[in-house]
């Protein structure tokens, strides 16, 4: 992510909760509709909605209900979203009769699959390996992406969860008296059976138990790896997998020989069952190893060697100095942290001639994809280069545009073109945007490329999803089908 002070979302997650909608008069109609309102509440409040018009016997749930016989249409708003995972997204809705109110399930198709009205509901989660979690101040519940409740813990003053991923849950016990004060950690799986315990002697909680992936948990205690139910006390600090095994350090050797150019280094590895292997390794280049480093897609991207960035191929051991003509032209104030490649690709920021901002596309040897374009704020995920140009006019001007890449640099459309005025990274195949009927009080607290891939799982409900192409997912929300969830 570009290294850059966003102005974050604040101001549009608390005042979208107050827009008034007004009821509509079509009977027929059964489905959430994307366009915004523009009757004088709209106006006033300067905010865009989803909202819903649909007949008060959509479902069986609410046929008995005498509030709602004789009101054909009830308006809807989408208050916030918690983007695409696995397919799905929940919606934060209220309505003006409360027909609808509380969260709903809803497909990339716009198909509402389910929905929970519950007013203890403090958060909910996206869904991960197929299941989602919902919070409240007394449990939290454990759903399906058939939304069906399939576990529930409870939470009382000596009992909470910690952390929760892939539908597992660790859940945190204080017991304390005159002789002893220890917290209590246990993991469950999705089906609700304890995998594992451990405590903490003390007054003081456990600071954080960090989700590695593919079943695998790191904390203080060291590794934990639910395919083997296995404790793994080294500890390398967190590490996250993309496929089933990862490097865990890369640790240089000294050499006995001072005349030989070639150096050793120490590969350390673990699978997902917790096993740990080493490898020896010959590589020509030397540099700091110590240095702070990422491993993504079979690579990591060393910056400590000469003042040039290397490529290091983690399975063959194989080197890359960028020593090319663009090596020279870094910005290496705007490098950011986390420099690791993305589907073979990596993005940098550089510096013209004219000492403008410019980006450029780059392969895992250094080779430019496309030419450098001016450009200060980009993020790269999933094969999508979503930037922020700078275009000159006719006047002899700038003005900023939305262009999406793919990892070719070619453009796959042209936000600002669609009307877009605001975009998310892309994750799970979706992007978010807003247009110019958001409104300018929400527009104008947002960047224009807003957070990262990784940032910011709950936005406004202003924000509409689009396809990889740039277009929207879907036009309504389908409500014909939706099934009531109750929590107990």
């Amino acid at each position: 992510m570009h290294k850059e002070n966003y102005h974050f979302l604040v101001l549009g997650l608390i005042f979208s909760a107050f827009v008034l909608i007004g009821c509509s008069n079509n009977q027929k109609t059964e489905e959430t509709i994307m366009e915004s309102n523009t009757n004088d509440e709209y106006e006033n409040s300067e905010e865009a909605a989803y909202e819903t018009e649909t007949e008060d016997d959509t479902n069986d749930d609410y046929e008995d209900d005498e509030d709602y016989e004789d009101e054909a249409v009830v308006d809807n708003h989408i208050d916030l979203i918690y983007k695409f995972n696995e397919g799905v997204q929940w919606v934060k809705n209220s309505s003006v009769n409360d027909l609808y109110d509380g969260y709903i399930c809803v497909d990339k198709e716009g198909n509402a699959l389910f929905s929970i009205n519950n007013p203890d509901i403090t958060n909910v989660s996206n869904f991960q390996n197929g299941y989602s979690f919902i919070e409240t101040n007394d449990a939290i519940y454990e759903i399906d992406l058939n939304g069906n409740i399939t576990n529930s813990y409870m939470i009382s003053d000596n009992i909470t969860f910690k952390t929760y991923a892939d539908g597992q849950i660790w859940m945190e016990e204080y017991n304390s008296g005159f002789d002893s004060a220890a917290y209590i950690y246990t993991l469950y799986d999705e089906n609700g059976k304890k995998l594992t315990e451990f405590s903490v002697e003390g007054t003081e909680p456990l600071y954080k138990i960090d989700y590695c992936g593919k079943g695998v948990w790191h904390c203080e205690q060291g590794y934990y790896c639910t395919q083997s139910d296995k404790w793994i006390e080294d500890n390398y600090g967190s590490v996250y997998f993309d496929e089933d095994t990862i490097v865990l350090d890369l640790r240089a050797e000294d050499s006995d020989d001072s005349d030989n150019t070639d150096h050793k280094v120490k590969k350390i590895m673990m699978d997902t069952k917790g096993n740990i292997t080493e490898e020896d390794m010959t590589v020509e280049t030397e540099w700091v190893w110590a240095a702070a480093y990422d491993i993504k897609d079979g690579y990591c991207v060393m910056k400590d060697y000469e003042d040039h960035l290397v490529s290091f191929n983690v399975s063959s051991g194989e080197i890359k100095v960028m020593d090319n003509e663009y090596a020279e032209t870094i910005n290496w104030d705007w490098l950011p942290d986390d420099l690791v490649f993305t589907d073979g690709r990596i993005v940098l920021p550089l510096t013209g001639k004219d000492e403008e901002e410019y980006i450029g596309l780059f392969d895992t040897s250094w080779n430019i994809v496309g030419e450098p374009i001016r450009c200060g704020r980009y993020e790269l995920s999933e094969g999508r280069l979503v930037a922020v140009p700078k275009v000159l006019s006719g006047d002899g001007s700038t003005y900023e545009q939305i262009i999406v890449y793919d990892t070719n640099f070619a453009q796959v459309f042209n936000g600002s073109e669609k009307g877009y005025k605001a975009i998310t990274p892309y994750k799970s195949g979706v992007a978010y945007v807003l247009n110019e009927d958001a409104g300018s009080l929400l527009l104008e607290s947002v960047d224009t490329l807003f957070g990262s891939a990784d940032d910011y799982p709950i936005l406004d409900g202003a924000w509409k999803p689009i396809d990889e192409n740039g277009e929207y997912l879907y036009d309504t929300i389908n409500m014909d089908h939706i099934k009531a969830v109750e929590l107990k």
